[in-house]
């Protein structure tokens, strides 16, 4: 899994860190000049590490 943030995202470093290590084996991804809404923000980078995720799935199978 992985946990997609703004890097101007209005939650705390910490916050983040807490919700990732409750999560097991999930990965962070901070995007750049995005804030919380990053659909709406910064849509072509958000699809990217979408994509890049479900590239990622598939290959483990």
């Amino acid at each position: 899994m992985t946990l997609i943030y703004g890097d101007s995202d209005w939650s705390q470093p910490n916050e983040r860190e807490r919700t990732r290590s409750l999560i097991p084996a999930a990965q962070m991804v901070a995007l750049k000049n995005t804030g919380h809404f990053s659909a709406v923000e910064n849509p072509s980078e958000l699809a990217r590490v979408i994509l890049g995720q479900i590239d990622r799935d598939d290959v483990r199978g």
